[in-house]
C-alpha cells in the first residue's frame, strides 16, 4: 500500500517546492514548520484516508494549524495538572474551551472524509469499478458492521491522523534545521541524491532508490534520536525482576526516551548531531533496547515505515532543488515539549536555489 503512494507523495513535495519559490533567494529567514505541517497533513489525508485536503494550495483553511494548536493545548493540560483534574479543568477554562473547539473542527473534517469516501464507494460500486483500499475504507466497514456512529468512526480516524501528522512534520522541520546548521551533512545528503536519483527534483524516486538513500536514512534516525517523543508508557502483564527492584504486574512504567537516547554508554556523541551513530558497525555494538523513537513491540507505532518514506521523499525532492541555511546555533537552541521535543522559537531557515553550474558534483 505504501509503495503505491510514492507518486502522490512526490507531487505534494513539488507543490511545497513551488510554494517556497517566492521566498527562495530572498535572504529572508522563514519558519519552515507550517508548510511542512501542510505537506504532512495533505499526505496523511490523501494516502491514509483517500481525501485530498490540498492544504498546500488552500490559504483559507489549514487543518494542520488546527491540529498543531490542539496538540499543544492538550499537552499543556496534561503536564500542568494532576491527571484527575485535567478533564474537569478542560471543560471550564478558556484553554479547555479552545481545545474543545479545535477538536470539534478536526472531528467534523474527519466526518466529511467518511461521507466523501462513502459516496465514492457507492459511485464506484454503481459503475462496477474497483478502487484501492485505505484506512477510511476500513473505518467505513467497521461503521457498517459494528454500527458505529459517525463521531465514533471520526475519533478513530483522528487518532491515526494525529499520529501520522505531528511526529513526521516536526522531525522533518528538525532535519532541515540540522542540515542548515551543519552544511557538511547537507552536502553529503545531496551528493547521495546525485548518485541515487540525479539532480532533477522532478524525477520520482523509486521504492528501491528510496531504500538506497542510506545517508539520508542515517540523518533521519539521528534526528529522531535527538527529537524523539517525550516518553512512552507501558503496563507489565507480570512481575519483572530487576534484581534490587521488582516491577509489579499492572503498574505504569514511564520510559523517558530522551534520557535513553542520550545515554553516553550507548552513544559516542550523545549531545551532538552525529548521523554516523547509525552506521551498521555502530548499531551492532549497541543493545537493541536503547533506541526506539517509534516505540517498540506489539504496541509500537504502526506508521513507522510510512513516516520514514514520507520524510525521505520530501527531503530528497527539496534538497535536489534547494539549499538550506540558518543563523541558529546548535549549542544555543532552546526547546519545548509537546508530543516530542521541539525547537522553541521556530524552525528558521534561509532557502536558496541550487546553482548546478557551481556545484562540485562527485
Amino acid at each position: 500500500m505504501i509503495e503505491s503512494c510514492i507518486t502522490s507523495m512526490h507531487q505534494k513535495a513539488l507543490k511545497l517546492c513551488k510554494r517556497w519559490e517566492s521566498v527562495a533567494d530572498s535572504g529572508k529567514l522563514i519558519n519552515v514548520r507550517p508548510e511542512l505541517g501542510s505537506y504532512t497533513a495533505d499526505n496523511v489525508c490523501l494516502n491514509v484516508c483517500g481525501y485530498d485536503l490540498n492544504e498546500l494550495e488552500n490559504d483559507k483553511f489549514h487543518l494542520s494549524e488546527t491540529l498543531e494548536r490542539a496538540v499543544m493545548i492538550f499537552q499543556k493540560l496534561i503536564y500542568r495538572l494532576p491527571t484527575n483534574l485535567s478533564i474537569t479543568y478542560s471543560r471550564y477554562s478558556q484553554t479547555g474551551r479552545e481545545l474543545t473547539n479545535k477538536t470539534r473542527v478536526f472531528t467534523e473534517t474527519c466526518i466529511q472524509m467518511l461521507r466523501d469516501n462513502l459516496k465514492r464507494k457507492e459511485t464506484l460500486k454503481d459503475n462496477n469499478e474497483e478502487h484501492s483500499r485505505n484506512f477510511i475504507d476500513v473505518l467505513v466497514d467497521l461503521k457498517e458492521r459494528d454500527n458505529l456512529s459517525e463521531e465514533e468512526a471520526a475519533k478513530l480516524a483522528t487518532d491515526v491522523l494525529i499520529a501520522g501528522f505531528d511526529t513526521t512534520s516536526v522531525t522533518t522541520a528538525s532535519i532541515l534545521v540540522m542540515l542548515a546548521m551543519f552544511p557538511e551533512h547537507q552536502e553529503a545528503v545531496y551528493q547521495e541524491q546525485l548518485k541515487v536519483v540525479g539532480d532533477d527534483p522532478n524525477i520520482i524516486p523509486t521504492w528501491d532508490q528510496l531504500s538506497n538513500m542510506e545517508y539520508l536514512g542515517r540523518v533521519i534516525k539521528e534526528a529522531l534520536r535527538l527529537y524523539c517523543p517525550l516518553a512512552v508508557f507501558r503496563t507489565p502483564t507480570k512481575d519483572i525482576d530487576l534484581g534490587e527492584y521488582t516491577l509489579p504486574a499492572g503498574c505504569t512504567l514511564y520510559i523517558k526516551l530522551h534520557c535513553l537516547h542520550k545515554d553516553p554508554r550507548f552513544w559516542s556523541h550523545p549531545n551532538e548531531f552525529y548521523p554516523d551513530h547509525f552506521l551498521s558497525e555502530a548499531i551492532a555494538n549497541r543493545p537493541k533496547g536503547c533506541y526506539f523513537p517509534f516505540s517498540a513491540g506489539p504496541r509500537g507505532c504502526p506508521g513507522k515505515l510510512y513516516g520514514t518514506i514520507v520524510m525521505k521523499m520530501l527531503l530528497s525532492t527539496l534538497l535536489r532543488k534547494y539549499k538550506f541555511e540558518t543563523d541558529l546555533k546548535y549549542n544555543e537552541l532552546k526547546y519545548k515539549y509537546s508530543i516530542q521535543l521541539e525547537i522553541s522559537g521556530g524552525y528558521l531557515c534561509r532557502i536558496k536555489h541550487r546553482n548546478k553550474e557551481s556545484e562540485n558534483v562527485s
